[in-house]
Formats: structure tokens, C-alpha cells, sequence
């Protein structure tokens, strides 16, 4: 299925790193995880967290401006997911900017510890480059290791982040009786932060590179009020170089496919190795309106489409909520993938 994407064309591509100032917290997206944290932020939370920013430093009317060109098959900016980055200041080589393991790859080839490749999900974006092109010797093992979820270089001898569990204290708002609870937090190592990627349009990247410095300020992700999720940008630059060239896509975000997308998958055949995860969490808009989104399923970062996707903008407003509109960003940020190079590697 092949569609054409003039959402794409014309803009600049974008990396964007942040490093956290303090502890974050990222909920999960079902009800029972909430007070467990995720290590990475998705691009849906990060549009919501970068649209609040920008209505707070530019107010309504311009937000409601920046966010119609959505709606005109033109956005302003086309975000990934954030994912973690790895700074290797001891040798003065480029950050390790890791991407989701693609549905589908198979690491076991390279490792002798089978276990161990079967848990990698996260690889340097410069492995799986050359796995695309079919370049790579067969010696990941002899300049990586797995490191949990992560193949890291043989260098890296600490863990990327640290899981903390902090008490909590919730009241009833009948009885004002005191029940205690926990979440976890996530605290990065020194050398890792986290990055994202971007496709913006230049009329856009001021008051886009101002909203991300209001964010860094507000805090990214839950547990604000307690100081958590303040951030520094510690690099805003081109994109590094991306040399696949292939026919599928490899999903960097969340994506619900478009109208016409759902139409065109439900009448022909089409190709995909993809995973899903649950998107959900709380209106948050000047304050905390303790208020719910509607849930959705979206395809997760990692999948592989045979097509490039396009997405939506998605209206997400509950039920009798009339303060304004909210939206959940489901456009996709891909890059191009070929999983018939890698399969003749190993």
C-alpha cells in the first residue's frame, strides 16, 4: 500500500536532546500502572506537554492557530517519541541515540547468550543502520553487550537509570482519612538523557524551540507539583544522517492510522509486523483537572509498515468536558527501514 505524504514534504529535520534536572515521572498507560513509571516519554505525551508550554507562554488564541494547521494536512511539527541518550563525553564520540528494536529483528545470531539477546529492545541508531544495509560484519558482540533491555557499547559500565519507589499520601475527600500509597521514579545517570526527533516547519521552529524551553521549566510528565521532569536542552541540531534505503517504514511514535488509511487497510492487503500499547492519562491544561481522556490503541513505536503512515490528530475530549477540545497527536514519525537486507546478515 503505497500513499502519497505531503505532510512530510518541505520542513527540517531535527534532533533534540534533554537532559533532566531532577527525577521524572512517566505513568503507564492502564489504570493499575499509573504509579509506576516508564523510562521514556511517547510523542503523544510530549505533544500535550509541548502544546500546554506553548499555550502558557503565547496564550489561547495563538494555540488555537497552532493547532488548525493540523487540521490542514500541513502540522507545524511532526514529532517522535523520546528515547534514550546516551553522552560518551570520555571519548569525544557522538552521543548513542537508541531507537526501538524493529517487530520482526533477530538478534540471536550475534550474541551466545541467548536470553540476553532475546531481551534487547532498544539498539544504536548507527546498528541498526548498517543491519538495514546489510553492512554489519556479524561482530555486534565484539562492540556491544545487551545491558537489559539495551545493547550498549562494551565502554558503558554503569546502568542507564536508576527506579526509585517514593511514598505517597492520598486523602479521602469524604472522611479526610489518610491512606498511603507509592510510585516509582526514574533518575538518569549522568551521561543519559533523553532525545527526540522532529520534522518542523521553518515558520514554526521559534515559537516551537520557546515552547520547549517553557516546558523545561513546567517539568515533563506527572508528579510536577513535587519538582519532577525539569530539563535543560542540551542539543538542538540537524538530525544525524539516516542512509536506509528501503520500502518499509519503522514507526518512531504513536500513530492511529487516518480515515482514509483505515479504509484502504480494511479493503486490501496489506504488509506489517507491529506491536500496540494503550494510550491514556489525565487532561492537564493550566492545572490538574484530574479528568481522563478517552483511551486509545495505537500502533507502538517499533512496529514495520509496508506503506508509509500517515496518522491523525485525534480528539480525545471527554464527555461533557466543555473547557476546550483535547487532542491526542497520532501522526507517525518514521524512518525508512528494509527487512530483507537484514534477514542475509549474522
Amino acid at each position: 500500500m503505497q500513499q502519497r505524504t505531503p505532510i512530510y514534504e518541505d520542513r527540517e529535520k531535527y534532533i533534540v536532546g534533554l537532559k533532566f534536572k531532577s527525577p521524572v515521572h512517566f505513568g503507564r498507560y492502564k489504570d493499575e500502572d499509573l504509579a509506576r513509571s516508564g523510562f521514556w516519554c511517547g510523542s503523544d505525551q510530549l505533544f500535550s506537554a509541548m502544546a500546554n508550554a506553548f499555550n502558557l507562554f503565547y496564550g489561547k488564541t495563538e494555540t488555537e492557530a497552532f493547532l488548525a494547521e493540523f487540521r490542514t494536512g500541513a502540522p507545524p511539527v511532526i514529532l517522535s517519541s523520546t528515547f534514550l541518550m546516551l553522552e560518551q563525553t570520555d571519548t569525544g564520540a557522538e552521543p548513542v541515540y537508541f531507537l526501538p528494536k524493529p517487530c520482526g529483528l533477530d538478534l540471536s545470531a550475534y550474541f551466545t547468550d541467548q536470553k540476553k539477546a532475546g531481551k534487547i529492545a532498544y539498539l544504536p541508531h548507527t546498528v541498526l543502520e548498517l543491519l538495514a544495509n546489510s553492512k554489519f560484519d556479524g561482530s555486534i558482540s565484539e562492540k556491544y553487550k545487551p545491558q537489559g533491555l539495551f545493547l550498549v557499547p562494551k565502554t558503558c559500565s554503569e546502568d542507564l537509570f536508576v527506579e526509585t519507589e517514593c511514598a505517597r499520601v492520598a486523602l479521602d475527600s469524604m472522611t479526610a482519612a489518610s491512606m498511603i500509597y507509592y510510585i516509582t521514579t526514574v533518575t538518569y545517570v549522568e551521561s543519559v538523557g533523553l532525545y527526540f526527533m522532529m520534522d518542523c516547519r521553518r515558520e514554526w521552529l521559534a515559537k516551537i524551540q520557546t515552547a520547549l524551553r517553557v516546558l523545561g521549566d513546567e517539568g515533563l510528565g506527572g508528579e510536577r507539583s513535587y519538582g519532577m521532569g525539569s530539563f535543560t536542552i542540551a542539543n538542538f541540531r540537524p538530525s544525524p544522517s539516516w542512509s536506509v534505503d528501503g520500502d518499509e517504514a519503522l514507526l518512531l511514535s504513536a500513530y492511529y492510522p487516518s480515515t482514509q488509511e483505515l479504509r484502504v487497510m480494511r479493503t486490501v492487503a496489506w504488509e506489517g509486523r507491529y506491536r500496540l500499547r494503550e494510550a491514556g492519562g489525565y487532561i492537564y491544561s493550566g492545572g490538574d483537572q484530574g479528568l481522563r481522556k478517552k483511551y486509545l490503541r495505537v500502533f507502538a513505536e517499533g512496529s514495520v509498515f509496508g506503506y508509509k503512515p500517515v496518522g491523525q490528530l485525534l480528539n480525545v475530549t471527554p464527555k461533557g468536558y466543555n473547557a476546550h477540545r483535547v487532542y491526542r497527536n497520532c501522526l507517525a514519525y518514521t524512518l525508512p527501514w528494509n527487512t530483507a537486507a537484514q534477514k542475509g546478515t549474522g
